[in-house]
């Protein structure tokens, strides 16, 4: 039979061979491999002991623990590092700028003094005057004499002023601030975007926001209802920054 058709003497001998390959493989796996495989691990760590100094489990787990404990007493300590640092930053903020004047809201006119748009001016220009290092100011309309002159002085006398203002409002008469700014060397930028740039807030040192519903005009420090809240609260000031330059760098390059 196996004359007459000798494909399937090779199909079922060469069958056979396959079966009884994967038997030995299977039997060598589960009696042997492991085996190996274990021994070549205990061989690893005998030639690691044997080069190093000897050391029993208690102590490898004690060794363990003093390093998880020195690593947790240098993290603790960058934390507390970081903590005296915010604490000692916070000090000294509150020598420059006192918490109880610096974080208020002004009101015009003032409701408790009899000449009340004049305290109210007079309150808020003096947050201008104890600017220290920059005023970043972000005013949709300029034109208060008083406020255009101190920020003038303040640029004379070395401080980092940048103002963005409104295309429309730039160009219009009556907001004479940025363009006198201008003319004495101040960053005025400004771009005709499609949107009112209404803002209306000043950042001085940093560290300090002045904000509200006024436009620092003659108008409406002397006629309007208006608030300026007055802030230190560093996330409320990072916040107002970070809308700062996020409009410095969209709208470019100097308005001319």
């Amino acid at each position: 039979m196996s004359f007459e058709r000798p494909w399937l003497t090779f199909f079922v001998s060469g069958t056979t061979v396959m079966v009884a390959s994967n038997v030995i493989y299977f039997v060598y796996r589960k009696l042997f491999a492991k085996k190996t495989t274990r021994n070549r691990w205990f061989f690893a760590q005998s030639n690691h002991t044997s080069n190093s100094t000897s050391k029993s489990g208690a102590e490898i787990s004690e060794s363990r623990k003093r390093g998880r404990a020195e690593c947790r007493k240098r993290t603790e300590g960058d934390v507390a590092g970081e903590d005296e640092e915010a604490e000692a930053a916070e000090r000294q903020l509150e020598l420059r700028k006192p918490s109880d004047l610096w974080n208020t809201v002004i009101f015009f006119p003032d409701p408790s003094s009899k000449d009340g748009p004049r305290t109210s001016r007079d309150a808020l220009l003096s947050y201008l005057r104890a600017a220290q290092t920059s005023i970043q100011i972000c005013m949709y309309l300029t034109s208060s004499p008083q406020f255009v002159n101190i920020i003038r002085e303040k640029y004379n006398q070395g401080l980092m002023v940048q103002v963005v203002t409104d295309y429309d409002t730039y160009t219009a008469h009556n907001n004479f601030g940025p363009k006198s700014w201008k003319r004495c060397g101040i960053e005025v930028r400004m771009k005709c975007t499609g949107f009112l740039m209404h803002h209306k807030f000043v950042i001085i040192d940093e560290e300090a926001i002045l904000t509200g519903s006024l436009n620092w005009t003659k108008q409406g420090m002397s006629w309007n209802q208006e608030n300026v809240l007055v802030s230190t609260h560093k996330n409320i000031v990072a916040k107002y920054m970070d809308e700062f330059y996020l409009l410095w760098r969209m709208l470019g390059d100097d308005a001319r």
